[in-house]
């Protein structure tokens, strides 16, 4: 009789694995190139009787990665070298947990967002002396931001008397460069030592095509008076009755 109600007595039934801490939406991170792993959230996943093995399901996982921490704990770490794009969305990465007989899966959505440009050299910066004779096509200097999406342009004190332009063979591709030039078709005029201030301070605005993410500069424009060149250079000789 003892034999026979042991027989009949139920299996007890493994419990699958439970997530715990795992929000739908993780917090806002910048995009571009992730230079090192970046771990985005931590959360638990509980099993009473069974270790319990997580990982990023395909494609995902070729950007994410899902790491076994101390006890339950896991963690969901963007991978070192890879690149996000907040033009892609969002990017949602499907967890699967198993405890080698029961699968779980959890969705976990990441916003990623536009990084801000900034400045990296040469902003302040400032020209060296130049002629009022020279109007043409003149570089008076260059400058090298962080995001490669960057656009700049002179707004003040005058758009058309000065232009910034983009090297096309930048040393890093990830840091565009750009030249503050005299505009090949201002004249003379334009520019004369006895018009405007020296310094000249250029505003120059940079942006990446998000209109919340604008930086502005300053760069100052040493227009002298051609004369003064020379006599500092030894080349030329004050005239006479000039004081």
């Amino acid at each position: 009789m003892r034999s026979e109600k042991w027989r009949h007595r139920p299996i007890p039934r493994n419990r699958p694995p439970v997530f715990t801490a795992l929000p739908a939406t993780g917090t806002n991170i910048f995009d571009g190139l992730k230079h090192a792993t970046e771990t985005l959230h931590t959360f638990s996943v509980t099993d009473s009787d069974d270790a319990v093995n997580c990982s990023a399901r395909v494609p995902e996982n070729a950007l994410f990665e899902v790491i076994a921490g101390v006890a339950s704990r896991f963690t969901i770490n963007v991978k070192a070298g890879v690149t996000l794009r907040a033009a892609n969305g969002h990017y949602v990465i499907n967890v699967d947990c198993s405890d080698g007989d029961n699968d779980v899966t959890a969705t976990f959505t990441q916003p990623v967002i536009d990084t801000p440009p900034s400045f990296v050299s040469g902003i302040p910066g400032s020209s060296p002396n130049v002629s009022d004779s020279t109007v043409t096509q003149m570089l008076l200097g260059k400058f090298t931001t962080t995001d490669p999406d960057t656009a700049c342009s002179v707004t003040s004190p005058s758009t058309t008397v000065y232009e910034i332009r983009n090297v096309t063979s930048p040393v890093n591709v990830s840091q565009p460069e750009f030249e503050v030039r005299i505009s090949s078709t201002v004249t003379e005029a334009a520019i004369d030592f006895n018009d405007q201030a020296v310094p000249l301070t250029l505003t120059i605005r940079c942006t990446d095509g998000n209109p919340v993410n604008v930086i502005t500069g300053t760069f100052n424009v040493n227009i002298v008076d051609e004369r003064e060149i020379l006599l500092r250079s030894g080349s030329g000789k004050q005239p006479s009755g000039v004081c």
